[in-house]
């Protein structure tokens, strides 16, 4: 497989670099999302979030630009939200926000249904970053297995 070439949205703060990864960087104008695939961006979108600006999006007027967001990525069928904090910080409260974790549960739960999309919550930025480049390694991989399905079925028939 040959480099992916990742787009970085051009709103995207203090985001993921992959540097060192078998990839190329590209900053572009997504419609939604923060990351995504060269070619691919009307499919595959990721949402990164920081630990305070997730808590964030949870307690004021965040919280209806990250539903609108998350709304806009349900159309897409490859999508995920990836954020740089753990289960173990909303266990322990280990946060500023005066939210309570119970509420970051079910709001995250809700999500994970209500828009039908795979919420990690990676512990950290280096992790979350490899989480990233993972799915979309695997999205590629998966997709190259397909179409040479097709093709075999197609050669066969």
């Amino acid at each position: 497989m040959s480099k992916l070439r990742i787009i970085s949205d051009t709103r995207n703060q203090d985001g993921w670099k992959f540097e060192g990864y078998p990839c190329e960087m590209v900053t572009d104008m997504l419609m939604t999302g923060d990351y995504s695939l060269a070619g691919l961006s009307h499919i595959v979108s990721v949402e990164r979030k920081s630990k305070g600006d997730l808590l964030s999006c949870l307690t004021d007027s965040n919280r209806v630009r990250l539903k609108n967001e998350l709304e806009r990525m349900r159309g897409y069928p490859y999508k995920a939200l990836i954020a740089e904090c753990s289960w173990e910080d909303i266990n322990t409260k280990n946060y500023r926000s005066e939210i309570h974790p119970n509420s970051v549960y079910g709001s995250l739960c809700s999500w994970c249904w209500s828009y039908q999309i795979p919420i990690f919550l990676a512990g950290d930025k280096v992790t979350a970053e490899r989480i990233c480049f993972t799915l979309f390694k695997n999205f590629i991989s998966n997709q190259l297995k397909l179409n040479q399905a097709i093709c075999q079925h197609l050669q066969e028939a």
